[in-house]
């Protein structure tokens, strides 16, 4: 399991779980009249191949249909590993067993894996902070947790063709999973390490500052901050999220 799953999940050993208080529309029909919410339960069990107890099986579909009404689906039958996450992020993030951000994690979590990168890696980091807030994650953890995942998550160059899986929903064909490395040339996993925590930890004091300022930092201004950063980053410095060659 790639590392940057095990800095944002943390699966409760007594599953199944259901995530309480969230914005859930009633059901899958409901899909074309909802925007910005959760469609589902956050249900999570044991994962019956994995004798080490170190992962978990999402127990059924759980969708996030974003503010322009695009589908987010994490399958039932997903796994997700179980690590905890390092003490060095833990002001940034919170505990491993906050609520909050976990259903956006699942969802962002999905997309990134090999088998189901469908859509762009920046739409699927931005889709992980509209995600966030509809759970009511406090902005400067949304906004931190944006930026790490835009700079320091999984990036790819090509996108797998996808399935319909339902009103404007695309999902990756089972059988197309074992080809899917070879579709992208440039492919770069996650790379969060330990040194990256004192970026992190100066970006959300200057985020905070700005939130008190009464002058919040865009995402925009995020992505201009990556790029001073990081400005021989082959993804970042794209202006279509492909690498420059």
């Amino acid at each position: 399991m790639r590392i940057w799953r095990r800095w944002f999940l943390r699966i409760l050993v007594s599953l199944p779980v259901a995530v309480g208080g969230m914005a859930f529309a009633q059901d899958i029909s409901s899909v074309a009249a909802c925007r910005g919410c959760f469609v589902g339960e956050l249900q999570l069990g044991p994962n019956p191949a994995d004798a080490s107890g170190q992962t978990k099986i999402l127990l059924q579909d759980l969708l996030f249909i974003d503010p322009q009404g695009l589908v987010w689906k994490a399958g039932a039958g997903d796994v997700t590993d179980g690590a905890s996450i390092p003490a060095l992020f833990q002001p940034i993030v919170g505990s491993a067993w906050e609520e909050d951000y976990l259903p956006a994690a699942v969802i962002h979590d999905h997309y990134t894996t090999d088998a189901h990168k469908v859509r762009p890696w920046r739409d699927t980091a931005y889709v992980f902070y509209q995600a966030m807030l509809v759970r009511h994650v406090d902005v400067i953890k949304a906004k931190t947790m944006y930026y790490a995942v835009y700079v320091f998550g999984p990036h790819w160059d090509k996108l797998a063709p996808g399935v319909p899986c339902g009103h404007n929903c695309v999902n990756l064909s089972p059988n197309l999973t074992a080809d899917l490395s070879t579709t992208n040339e440039y492919l770069r996993p996650a790379d969060f390490a330990i040194s990256h925590g004192a970026e992190l930890n100066a970006l959300q004091d200057e985020i905070r500052r700005a939130e008190l300022s009464g002058e919040p930092l865009s995402l925009k201004d995020l992505q201009s901050i990556a790029l001073e950063k990081h400005p021989t980053d082959a993804f970042i410095s794209s202006l279509d999220g492909k690498p420059v060659q």
